[in-house]
């Protein structure tokens, strides 16, 4: 199974997608140990976690592929979760 994932800031409710093959919660403490660590990828996520601290996000699944979706499913399953999570914003 792939997992679209959300990762959301509750302050703002700004979101970071992503796409996992292994568990969701693998997956976030991964982002949690970059994020504590100051170096994670993507800078507004690290400026509003730095701000805001860990209690302030969630992480859900958003989508669930089938585990051999090739790569443009992946990306189009991504893709439709960030315009869905701009159109709450």
């Amino acid at each position: 199974m792939v997992t679209i994932y959300a990762l959301t800031c509750l302050q703002n409710g700004k979101a970071y997608i992503g796409c996992t093959s292994a568990k969701p919660s693998k997956r976030f403490r991964e982002h949690r140990c970059l994020l504590n660590a100051r170096v994670h990828s993507e800078p507004e996520l690290q400026a509003d976690w730095t701000r805001y601290g860990e209690a302030m996000f969630r992480m859900e699944s958003v989508y669930e592929l089938e585990a051999d979706s090739d790569v443009h499913a992946k990306r189009a399953a991504e893709t439709n979760a960030m315009q869905a999570f701009k159109r709450q914003g």
